[in-house]
């Protein structure tokens, strides 16, 4: 995590030991015990309300995909896609598609047409 080697970690103890002196190492490693303990509570707290908070997220979701069904506004497969533009394959959508680009490159030509005759 901290990429500290053996040999730092031995340094760091002896530095330690050195600045706090050996009666009050114990009284110093139980304290810092305390504190990571209470850190470790108060993230697995926190990671409980955020899994409660997705859950009630889900819900509310799942929730309103009901409601537009039942207003018929299209449902939702168990893949999450909409069945609003079943009616029209997609085949003739992109026909349709071909067919505007089409019709508006026979406009253009038309309109360019030298042997169109201005009345």
């Amino acid at each position: 995590m901290f990429d500290i080697g053996w040999t730092e970690m031995l340094v760091l103890g002896v530095l330690v030991l050195l600045v706090v002196g050996p009666r009050e190492l114990p009284n110093l490693l139980r304290t810092m015990g305390q504190y990571f303990s209470t850190l470790q509570r108060m993230a697995s707290e926190f990671r409980s309300q955020l899994h409660e908070l997705s859950d009630e997220f889900t819900h509310t979701v799942n929730q309103q995909v009901q409601i537009d069904n039942l207003d018929g506004t299209g449902t939702l497969s168990p893949t999450g896609e909409s069945d609003l533009f079943d009616d029209q394959p997609e085949d003739d959508i992109e026909n349709s598609v071909i067919d505007d680009q089409y019709l508006d490159d026979e406009k253009r030509k038309a309109d360019n047409d030298p042997k169109k005759v201005d009345e």
